[in-house]
């Protein structure tokens, strides 16, 4: 999960973790790619508004790259032409904050059984 809200990176891998789920969390969109090689593919809770590199950004450089992760985006300020590149750059999902943990869960099914897919 890259977002720079601690508190919501907090809330998200405890969810996820009570699932089952392996969780990962990155302050920001650089932390997040200055590692990528290292994570095996997966699902990717992508927050849109960051400083720095913005999550558009990170997505794109994951399209570059080639990345067989899969995004989920996720977002308190949804902005219609912000959410459909990131559904063009290939997103599974778009969350729009505060969201449900029910439609969190659904959302990281759908993304990993995408992953699993394309092995």
């Amino acid at each position: 999960m890259v977002d720079d809200d601690e508190n919501m990176r907090v809330w998200v891998c405890e969810a996820l973790a009570e699932e089952g789920y392996e969780c990962r969390t990155f302050v920001s969109g650089d932390a997040f790619l200055a590692v990528l090689d290292q994570l095996a593919p997966g699902c990717l809770l992508l927050d849109m508004r960051m400083p720095r590199r913005s999550g558009i950004q990170v997505q794109a450089e994951l399209v570059r790259l080639n990345s067989p992760m899969k995004v989920i985006v996720i977002t308190g300020a949804s902005n219609v032409e912000t959410i459909v590149e990131a559904m063009k750059l290939g997103a599974i999902d778009v969350l729009e904050k505060p969201f449900k943990v029910d439609a969190l869960f659904e959302a990281v099914r759908v993304a990993l059984a995408a992953v699993t897919a394309e092995k």
